[in-house]
């Protein structure tokens, strides 16, 4: 595999720089576009440049920053043309002369120019400009009180999955507003607390890294994210609304928003209280900061999540031992959930050269789950052997979260930006079970378990970045220092009572209490300077060093019946450790780039050290170097202005986290242990990106190809060792018969390979758009079993189709489904092979009747095969509602609701690792009716009459 890496990357940089070099560019003319009213950036307007001479024409589309940049213009008079909706249209005419012409600031004045139009074809649902796919909100059509989220998933590419938003087949990562940070990195909060009727345009785009956006060096650090433009009218408006419900059993649902945006200064506040599994908020905010490895070098660490409720492959990363403080919270993905919630947004202009945005959120959260699960493993020596378990839990969670992030300009030269992030935790928790193992049909051992847990966490950030541009274009420096700080702590009462049946049966009791405390800082400072070779090609150099330390201290007491106290100091449970990992390193990037080629190619030097230290109960020290070259390239090429190609290649490294790397033994499952591995080596990765976006207005359609790889050397797997019979494993250990031990090795042979294929285009007979698409993946990971490795092959396929109308306001439905197979094949035992099939289903539709009722019904259908027995599901999800409008302008809204009409309401999920695949059915929120009323606010600000000024109207 890695000579495949090799001969690929080798044959791409040779191709990249022979087409590099033959293309041929002139200085640039450059600008950028804004708001008269705010100066707020236009995202997205439309700039076109005309030659006097022969009235030929180049085409752009402004950027996240309203900048815009024409290269390879030949020396004469022009004349620039911008238009935006909403405002008039801007046309200046220009001399060009071979040189640099900075435009500057370009204002844009509100009010809409009649002009006439002529309508001779009907425009794509998305269209394609450089890397960015923009849909303007006008080109579909949605109900009245639909929100973003609605408006959003109707573009092509664009889904939501199981909670999660994704775009392009990736995760969505932030959702900004106007270009500018909405609650943090949380979609979901901004998608369903702002109405669709403020949108203007939807952008998707790869956004790139603070150093990347002002260097123009593509690093690799990018996270797919949606930008909402706002309609120029609502910019200036104070929206939202305010609901409270209530239903049977006791089912409740408050909450509301409201957005007071005015110009530049824009606040939005929203909360929520029910108890229906309704959480506006990121999982992070309820799992708490848990400790994790160190990287270094430029990666791309995106990987296109498994299709429909399954986990493919291993576990990037590989297992943990038993002090990683996650293991003291009680899971809360799953089950019924009470939320309550508040939080605040606020973004303004401080001055003329500063811009402040920051938000605060505050949520606390009850859950209660209960559920079962069915495991078999895929070893030889373990075949016919199964795990179940009945497990029930209750935990509470508080969190609080504060953002921010300052941006200001110095002077023309100099800039500054700092990011800080703060969140305080605490979460208690207690669970339950009831697990055992058995051998075909015979019974090896089974266990009894009570925890108690209670966590408190504290996790802080900063991002700083000094910028700095010289008199000569292209010729910069940044310097740039990342700072982190985690501190956690969790205490755990266990209770265990386990049975071992052999000849004889043999009974234990365990009865403990431990406490654990991890602290962790991380310090990475970066120097970046460029350097313009000509008007078409830059070189970067960069250095950076990186301290990371790290250290857990977990003590462990028995409970003395004698003193009726956790007074017995447990050695064997308890461990303090200590750890650092220390990076340096430099290299240099070559960039080139023309109106057709853009193209960045280099490497880096890296040193690093891997530092182990513990002090209780043994001492040792281990010291690791590694020297790495870390190689990348990036090839992007357009075709045209809706049609472009680009390809990466990024090598990143990885060290192991200290919950890996301690060797305590976790014991929280008497019948599956756990325990860290201090002989843990940094793991190596290469990735390979690519896509093809493409948009056509002759045609009307977008379509979209992406496809990745990544290859792991000193991968961080599992070895797991299921005893056969008593064993004991290095001295300390015991292992009664049926029982496990999993720690983290190094393994060779991972890999994994995914695509992503969408076709959209609007269907006129029907009034609606179509999106097609196909996934495929497939993942290589190896595991230790017994001491013989194993190598888990799993292959998906999945093809799904999307009808969303573009009928009326009055008529709005959709129509989805996704199909999904899976095959996991096992090198050791074969008959644990499997296949099997999710189909995921929905249709839904909102229908506006005259005197303002609303009807609304969704339909879910799950399909799920090949499963353990009793876990293969077909099930219907039947949601509707009905509601009628009153008061002034339709501001208020009683709405009779119901959830689970049929009470088939279901959860069920498939998790496959190079040791085992399971089942896991979980318990789910059932039928309930709902009685809710809703008052919408809609108001606009409007601007103070300058003194002396007449009034008119």
């Amino acid at each position: 595999m890695k000579q495949i890496f090799a001969i690929a990357c080798t044959a791409f940089l040779l191709f990249a720089s022979t087409l590099a070099r033959a293309q041929q560019q002139r200085p640039s003319i450059v600008g950028r576009v804004i708001s008269a009213s705010d100066t707020s950036p236009l995202i997205g307007a439309t700039i076109i440049l005309q030659n006097v001479a022969d009235s030929s024409k180049q085409g752009q589309a402004a950027d996240e920053n309203g900048r815009f940049r024409f290269m390879n213009v030949a020396n004469g008079e022009y004349l620039l043309k911008i238009s935006y909706i909403g405002y008039q249209n801007f046309s200046k005419r220009i001399s060009y002369t071979g040189e640099m012409l900075r435009l500057g600031k370009l204002e844009l004045k509100e009010g809409r120019e009649l002009q006439t139009v002529v309508v001779s074809k009907k425009l794509p649902p998305a269209t394609q400009k450089g890397d960015t796919t923009e849909m303007s909100a006008s080109s579909v059509k949605t109900h009245k009180d639909a929100n973003a989220e609605d408006l959003v998933t109707k573009m092509p590419g664009v889904m939501m999955q199981n909670g999660t938003l994704q775009a392009q087949g990736e995760n969505v990562k932030e959702v900004l507003v106007d270009g500018k940070p909405f609650f943090s990195s949380d979609p979901t909060t901004v998608l369903r607390n702002l109405p669709a009727e403020m949108i203007d345009k939807v952008q998707v785009f790869d956004k790139q890294s603070e150093q990347s956006q002002f260097s123009g060096f593509n690093d690799g650090n990018t996270s797919k994210t949606i930008n909402i433009v706002t309609r120029p009218d609502m910019r200036n408006a104070v929206f939202g609304k305010a609901f409270a419900g209530y239903g049977d059993q006791d089912r409740f649902s408050a909450g509301g928003n409201v957005n007071i945006f005015n110009g530049d200064r824009r606040i939005s506040i929203l909360g929520l209280a029910n108890n229906i599994n309704e959480q506006n908020f990121a999982i992070e905010d309820i799992v708490g900061a848990t400790s994790s490895g160190s990287s270094g070098g430029g990666g791309m660490g995106r990987m296109m999540p498994p299709p429909g409720g399954m986990r493919g492959g291993g576990r990037p990363g590989g297992g943990g031992g038993g002090s990683d403080i996650s293991d003291f919270l009680v899971n809360q993905s799953s089950g019924i959930t009470k939320s309550f919630a508040v939080g605040i947004n606020y973004a303004d202009k401080w001055s003329k050269n500063t811009d402040v945005t920051a938000s605060y959120f505050i949520n606390s959260s009850q859950n209660n789950a209960l559920s079962t699960t069915s495991r078999q493993y895929v070893s030889n020596s373990t075949i016919g052997q199964f795990y179940s378990q009945n497990s029930s839990s209750y935990s509470k969670n508080l969190n609080h979260k504060f953002n921010m992030r300052i941006d200001h300009k110095i002077d023309s030269s100099n800039s500054i930006m700092i990011r800080p992030k703060l969140t305080l935790q605490t979460s208690d928790g207690n669970s339950n079970l009831y697990g055992q193992t058995s051998l075909e049909n015979n019974l090896l051992n089974n266990t009894r378990n009570d925890v108690k847990t209670n966590m408190e966490g504290l996790s802080f950030s900063n991002e700083l970045l000094f910028r700095h541009k010289f008199a000569k274009v292209g010729r910069t420096y940044s310097v740039g220092w990342n700072t982190g700080y985690t501190d956690n702590t969790g205490k755990s009462y266990l209770y265990t009572g386990s049975n071992y049946y052999e000849t004889d049966t043999i009974s234990s009791e365990v009865n403990q209490f431990s406490d654990i405390q991890q602290t962790g800082w991380t310090n990475t400072g970066t120097v970046s300077y460029t350097e313009p070779l000509s008007t078409k090609s830059f070189l970067q150099a960069t250095g950076t060093v990186s301290y990371k330390p790290n250290n857990s201290d977990k003590k462990t007491w028995q409970y003395d019946n004698a003193q009726s106290a956790y007074s017995t100091f447990d050695t064997t449970l308890s461990s303090k450790f200590e750890s650092y990992y220390l990076t340096r390193g430099g290299g240099l990037d070559y960039r080139f780039q023309t109106q057709k080629v853009e193209f960045n190619a280099g490497a880096q030097y890296q040193r690093a050290t891997l530092h182990s230290d513990q002090t209780f109960p043994s001492e040792y020290k281990i010291n690791r170097e590694f020297e790495n070259i870390l190689p990348t390239a990036m090839l992007k090429y357009n075709f045209s202005k809706r049609k472009n190609i680009r390809i990466n290649y990024r090598t990143s490294t990885n060290s192991p986290s200290i919950s890996q790397l301690q060797e305590v033994v976790n014991n929280s499952n008497a019948l599956q242990l756990s325990t860290g591995n201090a002989q843990l080596r940094q793991t190596y990765q290469q990735n390979l990106f690519g896509r093809f976006m493409s948009s056509s207005v002759e045609h009307s359609n977008t379509m979209f190809l992406m496809f990745g790889s990544s290859f792991v050397k000193d991968y961080i797997g599992n070895s797991t060792i299921i005893a056969s019979k008593d064993t004991l494993i290095d001295n300390s250990i015991s292992l009664k018969n049926g029982s496990q031990l999993t720690r983290p090795v190094n393994l060779k042979g991972y890999y994994d390979m995914r695509s992503f294929f969408m076709y959209g285009v609007p269907v006129s007979a029907i009034k609606s758009n179509v999106n097609l698409t196909a996934s495929f993946s497939y993942t290589h990971t190896p595991g230790s079993i017994n001491g013989r490795t194993n190598y888990a092959k799993s292959p998906s396929f999945g093809l799904g189709v999307m009808i969303s109308s573009n009928v009326s306001e009055k008529v709005d439905f959709s129509l989805s489904s996704q199909t999904n197979r899976v095959e996991v094949t096992n090198t050791l035992q074969k008959q644990s092979n499997s296949k099997y099939w999710n189909q995921s289903s929905r249709g839904r539709a909102t229908i506006t009747f005259p005197f303002g009722l609303v009807l609304q019904t969704d339909l879910q259908h799950q399909y799920y095969s090949g499963l353990s027995s009793g876990y293969n599901q077909n099930y219907l999800l039947w949601n509707a509602y009905i509601a009628k409008k009153f008061l002034r302008n339709q501001a208020g809204e009683l709405k009779l609701s119901a959830f689970d009409l049929l009470k088939q309401n279901n959860s069920v999920q498939r998790n496959i690792t190079e040791t085992y695949y399971e089942d896991v059915q979980t318990t789910v929120l059932q039928r309930y009716f709902m009685l809710t009323f809703t008052y919408k606010i809609k108001g606009v600000i409007r601007k103070p009459v300058p003194a002396g000024a007449s009034k008119q109207g």
